[in-house]
């Protein structure tokens, strides 16, 4: 028998902390309106999602986690805002971001839910 304790092996697994090609974590505030928070269960919730994702995917993250809100409110009835403003289709979502959720138009209950 030998008195050498056993060593276990090195894995050598590729360091991405300094590659600029891969995605950054990037927190957004998610806000439901009354209707939507008898669905989620929430008034606001943090996402952590890649850098640079476009909101119609982030949008589709949503309808994943909560798919009662797709099935109740078909496209064209939910409002949206991403930091109090209506988003493109194409907009990127940025670190910080605030996105509004509101099963009424975008505007209705905006002020009185963050002023209220």
């Amino acid at each position: 028998m030998s008195n050498k304790k056993h060593q276990p092996k090195k894995l050598n697994l590729p360091d991405f902390s300094g590659d600029s090609d891969f995605p950054k974590p990037c927190k957004i505030k998610i806000l439901y309106d009354e209707t939507l928070q008898k669905i989620t269960g929430k008034k606001e919730e943090e996402a952590i999602v890649s850098e640079g994702i476009p909101f119609m995917i982030f949008l589709g993250t949503i309808f994943s986690s909560y798919p009662a809100i797709e099935l109740k409110y078909p496209p064209g009835t939910l409002g949206f805002t991403v930091n109090g403003r209506p988003p493109s289709d194409f907009e990127i979502l940025e670190d910080g971001d605030e996105v509004f959720f509101t099963a009424h138009s975008p505007f209705d209950n905006f002020m009185d839910y963050h002023h209220g």
